[in-house]
């Protein structure tokens, strides 16, 4: 998520066509990583701990993230 909001901050000033090929040749790929992890790990981490339910509330949340 930080490495999103980085490059947010990066792409401020551009233009709105500038920002959506950034954010599609850049945060599109990170996003993908993120839910590889999240598929990964949510095997791997109890439901009840603190991480686990962040990784199952953002899973739940998929479709809306994926739209950013």
């Amino acid at each position: 998520i930080a490495k999103l909001y980085r490059i947010e901050t990066q792409i401020q000033a551009l233009s709105l066509e500038e920002r959506l090929y950034f954010r599609r040749t850049h945060s599109r790929p990170q996003l993908g990583l993120f839910k590889q992890w999240l598929d990964k790990s949510v095997l791997q981490v109890s439901k009840e701990s603190p991480l686990g339910k962040a990784i199952h509330y953002s899973l739940n949340q998929w479709s809306k993230l994926s739209c950013y």
